[in-house]
């Protein structure tokens, strides 16, 4: 099948789509920057530490559930309205947020901001299959990938400008004129793409909302909690297989199903998906430990933390659109190993350090790391792409972002997990010094041992902080090396798994 005529304002297209894809990760990376403003009870929302996780995880709950619906609607009912629909879903729900009243209230807007943002990326990615060729597609999906890097550069600067001379609304309320200019632009500009007549499959999209919310509720929980022996745990996690399994055999009966799972058992896809998910599981657990280390046991401030990260950002928006030559040259696969493997040595370079070490290794690290993430999203996502068909590129899109989103929540559970319990037995033996009803809270985190040693003060004080950086260097150094392990099973996989030679479907010439 002869590809179709390339439309002339393309690259303009492109610039429209970055910018709506760029609002769902720089919504992502800043509101970490005001959990201390939120806490605040006088000039915030007096958060508690549940309620903060709950203003991250609510967002990535619904937002991880909805992928793959908004994705398969976005193939029967046009990438476009789909985009527009979550454009002003995501843009509502932002103003309400900035002015909310309470924990609570801000909770539910930032789950109505994922419902509405995780239509965004599906929609985005299956519009550039649509509008490029097969020479320029993959150019335009390393741009698609650097606006991740792009908005992770803006976004902790940003926050911190904006919580510094303004309130902690602000981070949401910036949202609103971005979100306005993409809806106008989006309307004038972006073609319609839709991609198939097919009846809709009603209950794969409802059994696809069901499994994958239930599975990223059960980690997100398994994190929160540090372990998977609580029933709020191990129950949604079990039903999250239960309907994954009823999933995939209502979708072998199915006629015209959501998710066609020849899809999946393609090699290409399940080698660049799994290399997706553990990416991101990697690339989600590294800030888990870097913000602490930097901030509770260094005592940068949060500004100087966001420059600290810029490093990776920038390596991510500068190489990402590069790594097309680099797979035209050597091939997809062989750049997605070597992109895999680097990632685990930047990792690594985390194991190294420790309160005494100097700032430049961390931006060393981060530059690695966000080199390496250059070269391992655009070969992978490519590589799906190349092997959906183009009428379905919104579910082929839909499986890159949920490997993304499955993959970060279970690396802030697994790895956060991790760093908490080596933390907590190293330090436990310093905290003798307090009174044993505060022992346990004080041993949950460095910055809970960093306060619990300032009410001490004196020699007393200055050990047991001490202790605590000691504790929380030896668990970054075993966070770091499982991440770092974690990437070379990635690259043992698509090693395995991804075929040497391309195929290539009917669409692609």
């Amino acid at each position: 099948m002869s590809e179709p005529a390339l439309n002339p304002r393309r690259w303009a297209i492109l610039a429209v789509l970055l910018t709506s894809f760029l609002l769902t990760v720089l919504d992502a990376t800043i509101v970490t920057v005001a959990f201390r403003a939120l806490a605040d009870p006088v000039d915030g929302l007096g958060a508690s530490a549940d309620e903060l996780q709950w203003v991250v995880n609510g967002f990535t709950l619904v937002y991880a559930g909805l992928l793959l619906a908004w994705g398969v609607l976005g193939d029967r009912l046009g990438h476009r309205k789909v985009l527009l629909i979550g454009l002003v879903v995501f843009g509502v729900s932002s103003v309400l947020a900035a002015f909310a009243h309470s924990p609570g209230e801000l909770v539910l807007w930032r789950v109505v901001m994922g419902a509405g943002g995780a239509a965004i990326p599906p929609t985005t990615l299956a519009t550039i299959s649509h509008v490029f060729g097969d020479k320029e597609r993959p150019r335009a999906i390393g741009y698609w990938v650097s606006a991740a890097g792009i908005a992770a550069v803006i976004a902790p600067v940003l926050g911190g400008v904006l919580i510094q001379f303004a309130w902690w609304g602000s981070i949401f309320l910036v949202n609103g004129p971005i979100v306005l200019a993409a809806i106008v632009l989006t309307v004038l500009m972006v073609p319609e793409s839709t991609s198939t007549a097919r009846k809709l499959d009603v209950p794969g999209v409802v059994l696809s909302v069901a499994w994958s919310t239930a599975l990223v509720y059960g980690i997100i929980q398994a994190g929160n909690l540090a372990t998977v022996a609580d029933p709020r745990v191990y129950i949604p996690l079990v039903l999250g297989v239960v309907l994954l399994v009823v999933f995939i055999l209502v979708e072998l009966r199915s006629a015209a199903p959501a998710l066609d799972l020849r899809l999946v058992s393609d090699r290409r896809v399940a080698g660049a998906t799994s290399a997706v998910t553990l990416a991101f599981f990697v690339n989600f657990g590294v800030p888990f430990f870097l913000i602490f280390y930097l901030q509770s046991v260094l005592g940068v401030s949060p500004l100087m933390t966001g420059v600290a990260i810029l490093p990776l950002a920038l390596a991510l928006a500068v190489f990402s659109p590069r790594s097309a030559t680099l797979s035209a040259k050597f091939g997809a696969k062989n750049v997605l190993v070597g992109g895999l493997l680097l990632l685990a040595v930047g990792v690594a370079v985390f194991a190294l350090l420790d309160q005494n070490s100097p700032l430049w290794p961390v931006f060393v690290a981060d530059f690695l790391v966000g080199l390496a993430m250059a070269n391992v999203m655009p070969p992978a996502t490519t590589t799906i792409m190349s092997a959906v068909p183009r009428e379905r590129a919104g579910v082929g899109s839909a499986l890159t972002n949920m490997g993304r989103s499955i993959g970060g929540a279970i690396g802030i559970a697994v790895l956060g997990s991790l760093l908490t319990v080596v933390y907590r037995n190293g330090v436990e033996p310093a905290l003798s010094v307090l009174p044993a009803s505060s022992r346990v809270a004080a041993g949950d985190s460095i910055e809970a041992t960093k306060a619990a040693a300032s009410t001490l003060g004196g020699s007393q004080g200055t050990d047991l902080f001490a202790a605590g950086a000691d504790a929380f260097s030896v668990a970054m150094r075993t966070t770091a090396l499982t991440a770092a392990g974690a990437a070379v099973l990635a690259a043992i996989v698509v090693l395995v798994v991804v075929p040497a030679r391309e195929r290539r479907t009917a669409e692609v010439s």
